[in-house]
């Protein structure tokens, strides 16, 4: 048909094709973070776990989701070789490598700071259940998630089902997904800005991005995107969570959230009850961050 034609201005796998006849596209899907309420559910119901090596597992999981803001690929590709650099610096907030699985970046790998906590409880879990799983099947490979079943590396649509899984269990009012978890980090990134900065809207954000070549650089790094008007919905919606607080004294740019520190103080306080081992460094980690 002559009257259907071709969008060829953008470069890309799938074009775009348009006609007045055809019916208008459905609007975009808004993005929502994972609320904090939601979060403490799954996290309580992850806590009352009776397998000690999967609740272990999970919670790590829940960290890497939120400390990473990776996608599900990206989290369940987290290596032990990464693992291993970040823990030789002194940074309170090292950075991991995690891999690129999006938009056919020049780079195939990008870095981000973490808490070191998170990481000291991932090489615990390697060290007490993951890496006996791996002798005990014969296996050897650098993932650091697994199948407690086989030992393979855990696949992201097994960490959909669990997703899933915990919602439903945990009574929460709608399933949670791990994409929501990488919808707060990058907005809990953003309201660091806007506060570090002290900028009053949306529009002076947008021009500091832009303007600011070294902060735009970082930001496309963290969040794994290939432009800044990518990330315009969640310039949004930090700047209407911020205006529903009436007093912001803290100003952070990497380091974790104060419901960071509580899953660690939560995750002690159940090895204590439990006389579980407890790695001293971990300890040694939280008391140091919650003095600052």
């Amino acid at each position: 048909n002559k009257n259907v034609y071709r969008d060829n201005n953008k470069k890309n796998s799938n074009p775009n094709y348009f006609h007045y006849s055809f019916p208008p596209p459905s609007p975009k899907r808004k993005r929502y973070p994972v609320s904090l309420d939601d979060y403490n559910k799954l996290l309580n119901h992850i806590n009352n776990s009776d397998i000690e090596p999967l609740r272990h597992r999970n919670l790590c999981l829940l960290q890497a989701l939120e400390n990473t803001g990776g996608r599900r690929s990206e989290v369940c590709s987290i290596s032990m070789n990464s693992l291993r650099s970040a823990l030789k610096t002194d940074s309170i907030s090292p950075l991991l490598e995690i891999i690129n699985l999006k938009n056919n970046r020049l780079t195939k790998t990008r870095e981000i700071p973490v808490s070191r906590t998170f990481l000291l409880n991932l090489r615990f879990y390697v060290q007490y259940y993951r890496n006996p799983i791996l002798q005990k099947k014969g296996i050897n490979h650098d993932y650091i998630f697994i199948s407690h079943t086989t030992g393979h590396p855990l696949q992201p649509d097994t960490l959909t089902t669990y997703m899933n899984n915990w919602s439903k269990d945990a009574n929460l009012s709608s399933k949670v997904c791990a994409h929501m978890f990488r919808h707060r980090f990058i907005t809990e990134k953003f309201k660091s800005l806007i506060l570090e900065h002290e900028l009053s809207n949306s529009d002076e954000f947008r021009k500091l991005l832009l303007n600011t070549y070294r902060l735009k650089q970082i930001m496309l790094e963290w969040t794994g995107h290939r432009s800044i008007t990518s990330l315009d919905t969640y310039i949004n919606l930090a700047f209407d969570e911020l205006s529903e607080i009436d007093e912001l004294k803290e100003r952070i740019l990497a380091t974790p959230s104060n419901h960071v520190i509580n899953t660690h103080i939560n995750f002690l306080e159940n090895s204590l009850n439990n006389n579980l081992p407890i790695d001293p460094i971990i300890l040694r980690e939280l008391i140091d961050q919650l003095k600052k």
